[in-house]
């Protein structure tokens, strides 16, 4: 990723001071910063000058899971454009640059409104499909894999209009091969057609060739031309080349017939330009409300934000009056003005700010909504990408706080930059604004001002679109529709009807585009049910409406938010896991007469038989060599039931024992919390019936929620690993722990160190190095200003955050903090485990209301992750929510979680008893209560722990150990798993995640010294993890961040006991 260092220095408070004193000299004064904010120690930010601006955000990025890039060797791109219709097909090679092999992370940042439709990789010579798959199943299968060592891939959507993919493994110097298709409508703007294909920031590409092959629909003339921004070509090729702009091809049809519709079977788009009389522009507002979204997901681009804010201020009449308030989980007025001085200082105003924390577009809405009521004259405009991530998150949500705005309001969205949540934005803007686009373009001097004229513009009209003879059309309604705007509109017609969208001839389509055509069309139908369910006040139709997403979504491969795309390594791989490969016929390609479909026809006969299962794989393992230890007597006598054979027999889930498996997809709904289960293609004959309901329910206090149903998994046992020799395992079991202090580096290696760091500004190893060697040394307001400079650098890395925020938890800066912590929302909002990261951050920051959002968010998406549920409680418990933690469990209880999680059910039953005792001594009246419910679920309310030692870890398929050493310096660990004192070590769980226990019913005097250690890494890089101390009513949660497999044990805290 292609990133830009911007100088930094830290100004004293009495210069920003000074700074708002001079704006809000100019104009009526606004509330006074909130006093959280004001303990934050200002950073002032020395703009760059405009021709050294960073390269905006790379579309395009492919890296290691510790954010080191892979090479681009080969990027070939193909585009086919018919009209509106438009497919694009990429075509890359990386390469691993380093030694070893890795988990390679893709992202990629499509255009605005285009949607995946065919995502494959390169397998053993033989070019692999991806299938849809809902998505909670799709990553039980690619974890399967992940385990067992194996070739998977998955993509899934990120944010908005982000996709991510997860490719492994990845050789040392090995080269990997994916092809990516996208398809986009082209809507005909004052008589253009423009196709763009986003390159500019991405790293040097050593080869890009690309081919655009455009066909015209009847009566069209074909007077396109392909510019690069600088010159007109018919191809473009360039070597070794790091792209500084996009690839943009205008096709020219001033002559068009103001209404066409194109049809294929039942499906037709219909382009439509109404007559509309152009408007002068009478009286444009000049009170302005501008929110400019602040939280880490704008951190990306940041100078060309705040470059694009600073000249669409500048671009307004001078004399406007100007509100600046800046929003991500707090919103905080900046400064009132004329817009010429708001142009001036509003980027000092923004980089003092810094942009950290979450999206709570909830509280955005309501505060908007207050100002609408209070000052309607004031035009609202809210620079985002509108993709929430704390407080309502799920679409209705959004919606009824979007309806708490007054409709006579005038708010508009601008978007700046690529990434955006389309439909939030048009529903935001529906009959009072509109959305306005600035790209991070060469070009954006000229885009910005532009965007200022497009704020002031008077709106268009509002038409609504009609077909009595379709079975539904998609967009049925239109807003601001101005002269020389083309409305595409796409419908399914009734058996034996014919478009009557406009009174027209019907044009067949091209029989080679036919099949973009439908395509397009299911597209618009997933999207219309999305707005359906957005809009629908039933929870039980809006789970239905979901499981009909779903199933369009698996069988029209179309990716949407609740599904995926899974690569597997060969067919067999697929059916052994259920999954549906009839759908291959719909892949769509690029052929040099238009659209061809890849005939898979032939395998589809192959596999429809059953086939012989090629030989198991040497599974390769990165399992210890250890001794087998019986489990503790405590375990034999733990009142949990143990599974029988029998039981076991019974958990297998889809044929080919894929964990958490359900027949027809996942019990308790798909992603989001549909209940009742999706169809995700044609379940195996030998799957087994799906579990009952859990009787228990995961609800906030509204209980809008529902409890996940259990989840049944089961995964292929691993080979049996043998014990080491005997005399290994004395030795290790007699070794001393001299790992019981804090290391601290020496002042000499600190300053090597920095000057590593000035010579390479851009490693971010030698930043986390520096950052703990300041930390053990107590220097925090150094260890803050050194991730201030890290940010530009690495914006999206979860440790740049954390760092910060432990930095800010000892300066006190409590609201910087909390904000520093949530970013890690922003910036993994698809990874469950960081998701939880984030929440146990927010409760160690006194901040359980923002935690409960990421917690439940990672509950809702991964229902088969036994952490999931414990994080959940533990914030909900201190949260002072016991009965709703005590619900969260009660319904982990009922789940069947992977074997490589070890007994997991006996945690969750101690981490129960100590809900229910926390209840009793809440609401003694309750007793009976709450004893029935403590036998029902074999809890025993009389055991308890004096001191309590959990390690949970975000990585999986790698091992992690916890280590307690007592007073008397006896250590329990994986190979002594009891000491003299009352130690024991539950579990050894060796394959990623934990949790892993250690516990005591007595203590000694002394002190207890905590430690991990990253045994083996497997296929990952760095390892994050939480430790939670329990001890009386005492809960501390330390992070931890291990670099190396096989390194040595980081010692984290201690318990001193008098």
């Amino acid at each position: 990723m292609n990133t830009y260092a911007r100088s930094l220095t830290l100004g004293a408070a009495l210069v920003l001071a000074a700074l708002v004193a001079l704006l809000l000299g100019a104009a009526p004064t606004v509330p006074n910063t909130p006093p959280a904010v004001a303990q934050a120690k200002p950073a002032v930010i020395t703009p760059a000058p405009p021709e050294k601006i960073a390269p905006p955000p790379a579309p395009i990025t492919f890296a290691d899971p510790d954010g080191q890039e892979l090479v681009l060797e080969d990027l070939s791109v193909r585009a086919a454009i018919h009209g509106m219709l438009s497919l694009t097909e990429l075509e890359l090679r990386f390469r691993n640059p380093q030694s070893r092999r890795i988990e390679g992370r893709f992202t990629c940042t499509l255009p605005p409104n285009a949607a995946i439709s065919r995502f494959a990789k390169e397998v053993n010579g033989q070019l692999m499909e991806g299938e849809v798959v809902e998505r909670l199943r799709a990553n039980q299968v690619y974890e399967s894999f992940l385990h067992q060592m194996r070739d998977p891939a998955l993509l899934e959507q990120d944010q908005g209009n982000r996709f991510s993919a997860r490719i492994f493994p990845i050789e040392g110097g090995a080269t990997v091969r994916l092809l990516l298709s996208y398809t986009a409508l082209l809507p005909m703007h004052d008589g253009v057609r423009t196709y763009s294909l986003p390159l500019r920031g991405m790293s040097k590409v050593n080869k890009l060739t690309f081919r655009g092959f455009v066909t015209p629909v009847p009566t069209q003339q074909a007077s396109g031309e392909l510019t690069t921004s600088s010159a007109q070509v018919t191809s473009f090729d360039q070597t070794d080349w790091t792209p500084d702009r996009d690839i943009v091809l205008t096709l020219k049809n001033e002559d068009a017939p103001s209404a066409r519709i194109l049809r294929s079977g039942d499906f037709y788009v219909a382009a439509l330009r109404p007559n509309i009389a152009k408007r002068n522009l009478t009286s444009a507002p000049s009170r302005w409300r501008f929110y400019i979204d602040t939280s880490a997901s704008s951190a990306e681009g940041a100078p060309h934000r705040i470059r694009a804010i600073e000249q669409i201020l500048a671009a307004l009449p001078p004399t406007d009056d100007v509100q600046l308030v800046a929003f991500d989980q707090e919103i905080v007025p900046l400064a009132n003005g004329f817009a010429t001085e708001i142009s001036q200082h509003a980027g000092d105003l923004l980089r003092a700010r810094l942009f950290l924390g979450g999206t709570d577009l909830g509280a955005l809405f309501a505060d908007a909504a207050k100002s609408a009521k209070s000052d309607p004259s004031r035009a609202i405009v809210i620079a985002s990408d509108l993709v929430p991530t704390l407080g309502s998150t799920a679409s209705n949500e959004v919606k009824s706080a979007i309806a708490s705005i007054p409709p006579n309001a005038v708010v508009h969205a601008l978007v700046l930059g690529s990434r955006e949540d389309a439909q939030t934005a048009k529903a935001l803007v529906a009959g009072r604004g509109r959305v306005v686009r600035v790209p991070f373009t060469d070009s954006l001097a000229a885009r910005a001002r532009d965007a200022a004229s497009d704020l002031r513009r008077p709106l268009g009209v509002s038409l609504d679109i009609d077909d009595a003879d379709a079975e539904w059309v998609y967009p049925s309604h239109f807003d601001d529709v101005a002269a020389g705007d083309e409305l595409l509109v796409l419908g399914k017609v009734k058996a034996g009807g014919d478009p009557k969208v406009a009174p027209i001839p019907v044009t067949r389509v091209a029989s080679q585009f036919a099949p973009l055509l439908e395509r397009e069309a299911y597209r618009a139908y997933l999207d219309y049910l999305a707005e359906r369910e957005a809009n629908e006040p039933s929870d039980a139709v809006r789970r239905a409406l979901a499981t009909e997403q779903v199933r369009v979504s698996v069988a029209q491969r179309v990716v949407i938010p609740r599904t995926t795309m899974l690569v597997l390594e060969s067919e067999w791989d697929y059916q052994r896991f259920g999954l549906d490969r009839r759908a291959l016929s719909a892949i769509l390609t690029i052929e040099a007469g238009g659209i061809g479909r890849v005939d898979r026809r032939g395998t589809e006969q192959q596999i429809a038989t059953p086939v012989v299962p090629p030989p198991a794989p040497q599974v390769k393992t990165f399992r210890r060599e250890r001794a087998a230890t019986a489990p503790p007597a405590a375990m034999m006598q733990s009142p949990v039931s143990q599974p029988t054979d029998e039981e076991d027999g019974d958990v297998q889930g889809v044929a080919g024992g894929v964990e958490g498996g359900v027949e027809g997809g996942v019990a308790g709904g798909v992603v989001g919390g549909v209940a009742g289960g999706v169809i995700s293609g044609v379940p195996s004959p030998e799957a087994a019936p799906a579990p009952a309901e859990a009787p228990m329910m995961i609800a906030s206090e509204s209980a809008r929620r529902d409890a996940p149903r259990p989840v049944t998994i089961a995964e292929p046992p691993p080979p049996p690993v043998p014990p080491p020799p005997p005399a290994a395992r004395i030795a290790e079991q007699k070794r001393e722990a001299d790992w019981t202090h804090p290391a601290r580096p020496t002042r000499e290696q600190i300053a090597e160190l920095q000057a590593k760091l000035k010579a390479d500004p851009r490693d971010r190893e030698l930043y986390n190095q520096l950052s703990e060697a300041l930390g053990a040394w107590g220097e925090w307001d150094d260890v803050r200003s050194l991730a201030l400079r890290w940010q530009p650098y690495d914006p999206e890395n979860p440790q740049v955050y954390e760092v910060l925020g432990l930095a800010d938890e000892q300066l006190g800066n409590e609201s910087e903090a909390a904000r520093a912590f949530a970013s890690l929302i922003e910036v993994a909002p698809a990874k469950t485990e960081l998701l939880q990261r984030a929440g146990l951050l927010l409760l160690r920051a006194h901040r359980a209301k923002l935690a409960e959002t990421p917690l439940r968010k990672a509950l809702e998406v991964r229902p088969d992750r036994a952490n999931g549920y414990r994080h959940l409680a533990l914030m909900l418990w201190r949260d002072g929510r016991i009965e709703e933690a005590a619900r969260v469990l009660e319904s982990a209880t009922e789940q069947n979680f992977p074997q490589w999680y070890g007994n997991v059910q006996r945690v969750i039953h101690e981490e129960l008893g100590y809900v229910y005792r926390a209840w009793l001594k809440k609401d003694p009246s309750r007793r009976e209560e709450i004893a029935q419910r403590a036998h029902d679920h074999s809890v025993d309310l009389d055991r308890n722990d004096a001191l309590r030692v959990t390690l949970a870890w975000e990585t999986d398929a790698n091992d992690v150990d916890l280590h307690v050493v007592d007073p008397s310096g006896e250590e329990c660990y994986y190979s002594h798993k009891d000491t003299k004192s009352g130690l024991s070590l539950y579990e050894d769980i060796t394959q990623g995640l934990g949790p892993e226990v250690v516990r005591t019913s007595k203590l000694e005097r002394g002190t207890y010294h905590i430690g991990v250690r990253y045994f083996a890494a497997g296929p990952m890089g760095i390892s994050r993890g939480l430790v939670v101390v329990m001890r009386d009513d005492t809960i501390d949660i330390e992070p931890f961040r291990l670099v190396q497999g096989g390194g040595d044990i980081r010692y984290l805290t201690g318990v001193k006991v008098k």
